[in-house]
């Protein structure tokens, strides 16, 4: 037989229902010997880098033979997990002779866990295997790793030709995080070769 009952509910506060957390509300019954019970408030994990937000959690007035303690509302805060990943470089140009071009991938946020981040190229008058080469398909940024560097081969073909161009793009973020603002690099390749 229950003894007394306490509801609860979550109140936004930076924290949105819906979008940072599940609104929760309810009853807490507490039964003849029963000195403690659990809230669960399910947390929505977004992958977007963003300030820390909180929500409040109170407690209603209970029934039965019971009051409200000194504490009946505590704030909770969620800590942002999540990481931004951008390209340094919107563009560049590299002689042909250069040997390669090393890219800035940087990170921004929450640095304390791994998160892997693709990458490829794109094709444009300069082409992969024949003017430049690409190795691998991800960075690792592991924990404190703020910085990467991404490093593409030039191929010194020894022919006169015009300047030739391809593209750097970032890809899928596995982990928790999500791309930023600039995403891609078009590398120009300054041909410098005698006719």
């Amino acid at each position: 037989q229950a003894i007394a009952k306490a509801g609860d509910k979550a109140t936004d506060g930076t924290a949105l229902a819906g979008a940072d957390y599940v609104a929760t509300s309810g009853t807490l019954n507490f039964d003849t010997g029963v000195v403690s019970l659990t809230i669960t408030v399910p947390i929505i994990n977004d992958q977007i880098e963003e300030a820390n937000k909180t929500f409040s959690l109170s407690l209603g007035t209970p029934t039965g033979e019971a009051s409200l303690g000194a504490v009946s509302n505590s704030v909770v805060t969620i800590i942002d997990n999540d990481s931004t990943f951008t390209l340094a470089q919107v563009s560049t140009n590299v002689i042909e002779s250069v040997g390669s071009v090393s890219l800035t991938v940087n990170r921004t946020g929450y640095l304390s866990n791994t998160v892997f981040v693709g990458f490829a190229s794109v094709n444009g008058t300069a082409f992969a295997g024949a003017d430049f080469t690409l190795p691998g398909s991800a960075l690792i940024f592991g924990p404190g790793v703020s910085s990467r560097q991404l490093t593409v081969t030039i191929v010194n073909d020894g022919f006169a030709e015009p300047d030739e161009n391809f593209t750097v793009a970032l890809g899928a973020v596995t982990g928790e995080g999500s791309l930023g603002g600039n995403t891609s690099t078009a590398i120009t390749i300054q041909d410098d070769d005698s006719q």
